[in-house]
């Protein structure tokens, strides 16, 4: 199931499904790694703060209006295991 990445809690994993906005928004998404079919994990998701995402080897903060231009699939079973990562 997609859903915006705001109404999602911490630790949350999953792919990111579609990103929505200007062209300037969408390219600066890319930029710092954060596109379509890229896994994604919620690391904070505080009411009135940016969301921290985790993607890529990557720690990334996201203001909360760019946020919610970000959706994601919050189905892990489509995600393929991270075990040796954490290891």
């Amino acid at each position: 199931m997609s859903e915006n990445i705001t109404l999602v809690g911490a630790g949350t994993t999953g792919k990111i499904t579609a990103i929505e906005g200007d062209a300037r928004f969408l390219s600066r998404a890319s930029s710092i790694g954060l596109i379509v079919g890229s896994s994604v994990q919620v690391l904070a998701n505080e009411r009135n703060r940016p969301v921290l995402l985790y993607s890529r080897d990557t720690m990334i903060a996201v203001n909360r209006t760019e946020a919610e231009q970000i959706f994601m699939d919050t189905d892990t079973s489509c995600l393929p295991s991270n075990k040796e990562e954490h290891q």
